[in-house]
């Protein structure tokens, strides 16, 4: 029964953290295509001068949408603890559901994920708790990213 109420929980927490990964993701995307086209209309008409107003507005627009960030680390950071300490699952089903997280999440997630932790250092909470039930080993034995081998391999070894 125990493991039951953790698998619903379990899943109830991923799927929060994928809805918020993918409106987040949206957002970047609409503040970049945002960006672009500014930049594309200004290098247009270099002399005509921007609004201050609409500097001001495309600035508390693109803060407003990266606050998300926030939270996307927040409900990511609940969702590993929640597996991390649970009494209801063994080490080894514990690092099961880990590797679930990690192959919901696309390559720019991990990377992003795999920078935070290592600038933490091998001391932060967190980043004892994923190398213990070893997340991101996967995403990181592969070559199809753009982290270098030396911080790669500081960090498989911590």
């Amino acid at each position: 029964m125990a493991q039951q109420k953790f698998e619903e929980s379990f899943f109830s927490l991923l799927s929060m953290f994928r809805q918020h990964a993918d409106k987040v993701r949206n957002d970047y995307l609409k503040a970049s295509a945002d960006i672009q086209d500014y930049i594309t209309t200004h290098s247009m008409y270099p002399h005509e001068p921007v609004p201050f107003e609409k500097l001001i507005g495309g600035y508390y627009d693109l803060k407003k949408r990266l606050e998300g960030l926030d939270v996307y680390y927040k409900i990511i950071t609940q969702l590993l603890l929640f597996v991390a300490t649970s009494e209801a699952v063994d080490d080894e089903t514990k690092k099961r559901f880990f590797a679930l997280v990690e192959t919901s999440m696309d390559s720019e997630e991990l990377c992003l994920l795999f920078w935070d932790w290592f600038f933490a250092g091998k001391n932060n909470p967190m980043t004892i708790i994923v190398r213990k039930y070893k997340f991101l080993d996967d995403f990181l034995s592969h070559r199809q990213h753009i982290i270098p081998t030396q911080q790669r391999e500081t960090f498989l070894n911590w």
